[in-house]
């Protein structure tokens, strides 16, 4: 109990500068402003010179006003206190395990300087408390770190610049899904599709397309976030354990991009390999190209979003066509359509994975033949229940 105790201290002691941080608005995070962790330090020693290495009296004179106006307030908060007591009962509890009594009545005084009806530990109380100190101290950090953190504050003007951006973005991927798609499978899309037919295909990409913009602009939010709320030294820290990270990145890259270089020498093309590589990338590529804006993170955020949607319907597009080249397209599969003259020829070869307002586009895996098929020769379609 004795090692728990004394751990209890080091747990306090801790929690009483995380504590004096929350009186200031100013005070930020360990670490962040020598100045300022120079007060908390000298703050603790004169609440509680007994307990701390150092004058208590030397840094006053360096310190000035900023002490002693936390000092003041410190004394009069009722967390401080119970803290300060806290520090002492522990003292008492360690000294009771030795038989020191001289000792442990001199600590029992101290704390009730504090807390004037406080009562000795037990070591049942003595876990508890730590407990809550350790909730205490996760919740004040918290509420230090927001003062530092970056805040995104959406205005009309983001809102209009995303709409700007996004919108050329949806039409643009209609356009170029549809136009590779059918070339692809030797359709010219220009002989068969409007600029309607155009904006419908966009429409059907969003939900592909815009999930993988989605997801990488809100990872790189909650990264941004991360990244903000933590101090200088936690920074320093986090950047040393990120070169094993890197390490790992770079087996992974490696290891991803052999994966889609093999298969496309092979003729047998890995999308979804080069899809995930495409995806890391764009990551580094942002950052650099950022660095030529002058609001680097907006900027940052937008070619994230930009750059991930775009690899992510390059890799899906990619991975159409080989599906479709090979004869299978899951989305249709179950789908069967008869024509109106069912003399004029066979449908049930055909698999159907296009359409525009006037035409349908349908391929013959058996004679890998492609068709463009009039709407208005479609008698009836059916398909299967998707099974449960």
């Amino acid at each position: 109990m004795a090692r728990k105790a004394g751990a209890f201290r080091q747990l306090v002691l801790a929690a009483l500068a995380t504590r004096l941080r929350i009186l200031d608005e100013r005070f930020r995070l360990y670490g962040d402003i020598e100045k300022d962790d120079a007060i908390i330090q000298a703050t603790v020693r004169r609440l509680l010179p007994s307990e701390t290495k150092g004058d208590a009296e030397s840094e006053t004179d360096s310190q000035g006003a900023a002490l002693e106006k936390l000092l003041v307030t410190a004394r009069a908060d009722a967390d401080v206190k119970r803290l300060a007591a806290d520090l002492l009962l522990a003292k008492a509890f360690v000294m009771r395990l030795s038989g020191d009594q001289a000792a442990e009545n001199a600590a029992v005084t101290s704390a009730r300087e504090f807390i004037p009806d406080t009562q000795l530990f037990d070591g049942e109380r003595l876990t508890k408390r730590y407990q809550e100190v350790s909730r205490s101290v996760s919740e004040w950090r918290d509420r230090i770190a927001e003062r530092g953190a970056v805040q995104f504050e959406v205005t009309g003007a983001d809102l209009a610049t995303a709409l700007a951006l996004l919108t050329p973005l949806f039409v643009v991927s209609g356009y170029f899904y549809t136009h590779f798609l059918l070339n692809a499978v030797g359709i010219d899309a220009s002989l068969f599709l409007t600029l309607g037919d155009y904006l419908a295909a966009s429409i059907d990409q969003i939900r592909i397309t815009a999930t993988a913009a989605g997801v990488g602009f809100l990872a790189l939010l909650v990264a941004v976030r991360r990244a903000a709320r933590k101090g200088r030294l936690e920074r320093e820290r986090s950047l040393k354990a990120e070169r094993y990270e890197d390490v790992l990145m770079l087996i992974l890259i490696i290891a991803v991009a052999t994966t889609a270089v093999v298969s496309f020498v092979h003729g047998t093309p890995n999308y979804r390999a080069a899809g995930i590589l495409g995806l890391i990338l764009v990551f580094p590529f942002a950052s650099y190209l950022a660095r030529s804006f002058k609001d680097r993170l907006r900027s940052f955020c937008a070619l994230v979003t930009v750059g991930s949607f775009a690899v992510h319907l390059a890799a899906s597009l990619g991975q159409d066509i080989e599906d479709l080249k090979a004869g299978s397209w899951p989305r249709t599969s179950d789908l069967r359509m008869t024509p109106t003259n069912h003399e004029n020829r066979d449908w049930q070869s055909l698999t159907f994975f296009a359409g525009s307002e006037r035409y349908l586009f349908a391929l013959d895996a058996k004679n890998r033949t492609t068709y463009v098929i009039p709407r208005d020769e479609v008698g009836s379609a059916s398909a299967s229940l998707p099974s449960n």
